[in-house]
């Protein structure tokens, strides 16, 4: 004798082809949220309106989504997450929501899962999309949507199966949800209302968040529409094996890689080594190389504490040997002591911009223009010829003069002549005798300061006179350039 197995509303119980009876466990939660708190931004994305609709209220037990009263005002709210179907099961994706009743002209409404364009419209409302929809005019479809291609699964008003709602209770409308087989039911699993038996009229992508939307119609509705959602849910029908997932985001699983293992991450803000932790006590050992970042920039402030490099006083340097590592040393007042190695350090000082070298070691240096560069000149005029002796200008610079000798040899008898000194601002003259015995000789400085050329690179000459009966004579001058 056989017994037959009925389920309360006389649906046959499933038996498979080797005779085994089909027992199917309720799904899995994945998603639950009751607006309890109103809109939680670890569900909800952030309420889209435009063109004048108003955007998702956030209020405990309950969101409203409004069409507003502007022609093509769009009202939307989509989950953070999207939820892969999980063949062969389904997602059971169930929203207890109302419609307004009477029905209020003008308006769009949508409930399920889904993508949308920037504007959504009521003639082009969605992307990829499979759901429940109320049109312009009232009537209710379950949908889906291909690349923004609409396809009328079934027509839910009285001028189709007549399973749509017409009052303004909450009805609790279902999807079961997969690529290639969908399935609308309408307060109840048995309540089937629509159904596809093909992946050709759902939407090309198969992965979709949640979506709720309100949209007005071309003519301004005269009131706003309001789809009212009490919560939303979605489960998976599968039940697969167990997995480690977030206690309240329950679509947030733990990840395993290709080689089994359970991908461990650190909490956002702390950093991800990568490497060996060791924790022994009040010691943390992490095994490689480990690059850290300080919180502070090379000239900004000295904010955050960032980390100094400092270095160890010893009143005896440590001597080390090769391989050794060895603390940076510093005075007792924190100066890094600096030794020379087997690379000598290269020096140059300078004095005012002028190096100090051998053949120059004390430079002259004007406080205000700069460096000086001093010069000399001489010459040496043959017997009673005349001749001159030049310090010679330079561009950009003024040529000083400091002081001269004039020496000559015994001349036959005691002969005279006029020096001159031209390039100055006056010039300058003075007599010079010419010795019988002896040598004779004229030396003349003008202090520290000197006197100037009359103008900018313009040359300072001594003129020495052609003196009859006079003997071979030598002339030295000397100053700067500033």
């Amino acid at each position: 004798m056989f017994t037959a197995v009925i389920e309360s509303t006389i649906t046959p119980g499933a038996i498979t082809f080797a005779g085994e009876q089909r027992v199917v466990s309720p799904a899995g939660s994945l998603f639950y949220n009751a607006f309890d708190a109103g809109l939680n931004a670890l569900y909800w994305k952030t309420a889209v309106a435009g063109g004048g609709g108003v955007a998702a209220i956030s209020e405990a037990g309950d969101t409203r989504l409004g069409t507003g009263t502007t022609a093509n005002g769009f009202s939307t709210l989509e989950s953070v997450p999207s939820f892969q179907p999980s063949s062969p099961g389904w997602l059971q994706i169930s929203f207890p929501n109302n419609l307004p009743f009477p029905y209020v002209a003008n308006t769009y409404y949508f409930m399920g899962v889904g993508t949308q364009p920037g504007t959504p419209t009521a003639s082009a409302p969605l992307t990829d999309a499979a759901g429940f929809e109320v049109v312009v005019g009232g009537k209710m479809f379950a949908v889906c949507y291909s690349a923004g291609q609409r396809n009328i699964i079934a027509d839910l008003s009285t001028t189709g199966n007549n399973t749509q709602p017409l009052d303004a209770n909450a009805h609790m409308y279902t999807l079961y949800y997969r690529g290639d087989h969908i399935t609308w039911t309408i307060d109840g699993p048995d309540a089937v209302v629509a159904q596809t038996f093909s992946g050709a009229p759902g939407p090309i992508i198969n992965t979709l968040p949640l979506k709720l939307m309100a949209i007005a119609g071309p003519i301004a509705p005269a009131s706003n529409g309001q789809l009212q959602c009490n919560a939303a849910f979605v489960g998976d029908t599968t039940n697969h094996a167990s997995q480690i997932a977030d206690a309240s985001l329950l679509w947030q699983k733990a990840a395993v890689d290709a080689s089994g293992n359970l991908s461990v991450k650190l909490s956002a803000g702390t950093l991800v080594l990568g490497h060996v932790i060791t924790d022994t006590g009040s010691t943390t050992t992490v095994t490689g190389v480990v690059t850290a970042q300080g919180v502070s920039a090379s000239g900004t402030a000295n904010s955050n504490n960032p980390v100094k490099i400092g270095a160890v006083f010893n009143t005896t340097q440590p001597t080390v040997t090769n391989s050794q590592a060895v603390d940076l040393q510093a005075t007792a007042r924190g100066a890094a002591i600096v030794a020379t190695g087997v690379d000598s350090f290269s020096v140059v000082p300078t004095v005012g911009g002028v190096a100090v070298s051998v053949t120059n070691p004390f430079p002259i240096v004007d406080a205000g223009s700069g460096a000086v560069t001093i010069i000399e000149q001489s010459a040496t005029i043959t017997g009673a010829a005349s001749g001159t002796c030049t310090l010679a200008g330079t561009g950009g610079k003024t040529t000083y003069l400091r002081g001269f000798t004039v020496t000559s040899a015994a001349a036959a008898a005691i002969v005279s002549g006029l020096i001159t000194i031209t390039g100055l601002t006056n010039t300058m003259n003075l007599y010079y005798d010419n010795l019988a015995v002896g040598q004779s000789l004229v030396q003349i400085t003008f202090g520290e300061d000197g006197i100037p050329a009359s103008a900018v690179n313009t040359g300072i000459v001594i003129n020495f006179p052609a003196i009859v009966g006079g003997a071979a004579t030598a002339i030295n001058m000397w100053g700067y350039q500033l």
